[in-house]
């Protein structure tokens, strides 16, 4: 849907419902088996997070961490107590409402705050009940890393052949 249509089906769904309801019915078919997860990656998300979550038909939160941790003035320092404050935060508000909370953790492998351990509180403390470990890119690259320091390494038990120069 784009322009009055989808102004319409946004300010008066019912309206909208009525007047095109094949429209409607089709819509809500292919959205049966979607999810509508909403991104908190600021203060103002936070400070509003009461009024997003009330909005119908929203599945989940997502907490963006490298964006959330600049917004919330301690730049990827996921360990200070304001960003796990907010985290807490989050999580229990989503989850008192009803809806998913969770948390995409796709920092490089061991990052301060952002570990398994880390991972485990959000889950069995703070209720976090979606999270979403990695990016692809990082455990790309953190494999072929693993994977070049073996071939490169000067011990001959860890590689297959000698490089030539």
């Amino acid at each position: 849907l784009q322009g009055s249509l989808l102004r319409k089906a946004l300010d008066d769904p019912k309206q909208f419902e009525a007047d095109h309801a094949t429209t409607a019915q089709e819509l809500a078919q292919r959205n049966n088996s979607k999810a509508l997860v909403i991104n908190i990656e600021s203060r103002p998300a936070i400070e509003n997070l009461d009024k997003l979550l009330a909005v119908p038909g929203i599945d989940s939160v997502l907490v963006g961490p490298h964006d959330l941790s600049f917004s919330l003035g301690v730049p990827e320092d996921f360990e200070n107590p304001v960003f796990q404050d907010a985290l807490r935060t989050i999580f229990s508000k989503a989850r008192a409402a009803g809806v998913g909370a969770g948390i995409h953790n796709g920092m490089p492998p061991g990052t301060a705050g952002m570990t398994t351990d880390f991972a485990q509180r959000w889950i069995s403390d703070f209720g976090c009940n979606v999270y979403v470990h990695g990016a692809d890119v990082n455990l790309f690259a953190a494999q072929l890393k693993r994977d070049l320091s073996s071939i490169c390494s000067d011990d001959p038990s860890t590689r297959q052949g000698k490089r030539t120069k």
